[in-house]
C-alpha cells in the first residue's frame, strides 16, 4: 500500500495491493487510518491493481468510511467500472455507503459540482 497527498493539503490517495483478504485486511485498516492527516478531506482508495477482495478486505473499507465519517472525513474508492470488484461492492451494498470514482483525478473527495449528485 502507498499513500501519497494528491495536492499539499488535499486528500492522500492510497493504491491497494491485488489482494486484500483476512491476512492483510487488518494491517491495511491501521496503514489507512495513519495516512489520512485530521485537516485531510478525507481519504481516495485505489482498487484499480485489486484483483482479490474477501469479506475481511469489505468489514476493513466499511469500518475505515466510519471511522473516518466521525471525523468529518470521507472515504472514495476507486474501481474501474469493468473490474469485477466494482459488481462485488455492489452486491455487498457498499457502494451504498462509501462512494465509488473511475480511476481518474476525480476520485479525492470534495462537494459534487452544483447541479451533480455526490
Amino acid at each position: 500500500m502507498l499513500a501519497q497527498p494528491t495536492s499539499a493539503g488535499g486528500s492522500p490517495r492510497a493504491s491497494m495491493p491485488a489482494d486484500i483478504d483476512i491476512a492483510n485486511a487488518a494491517a491495511l485498516g491501521t496503514q489507512l487510518r495513519a495516512a489520512v492527516p485530521n485537516d485531510a478531506p478525507g481519504l481516495a482508495v485505489d482498487l484499480s491493481a485489486t484483483r482479490y477482495l474477501d469479506s475481511a478486505g469489505i468489514e476493513m473499507l466499511l469500518a475505515l468510511g466510519e471511522q473516518l465519517r466521525r471525523r468529518r472525513q470521507e472515504v472514495r474508492l476507486v474501481v474501474p467500472s469493468a473490474s469485477p470488484l466494482r459488481r462485488l461492492l455492489t452486491l455487498t451494498g457498499v457502494d451504498r455507503v462509501l462512494a465509488i470514482d473511475e480511476p481518474t483525478g476525480a476520485a479525492a473527495p470534495g462537494p459534487a459540482p452544483a447541479g451533480e449528485a455526490p
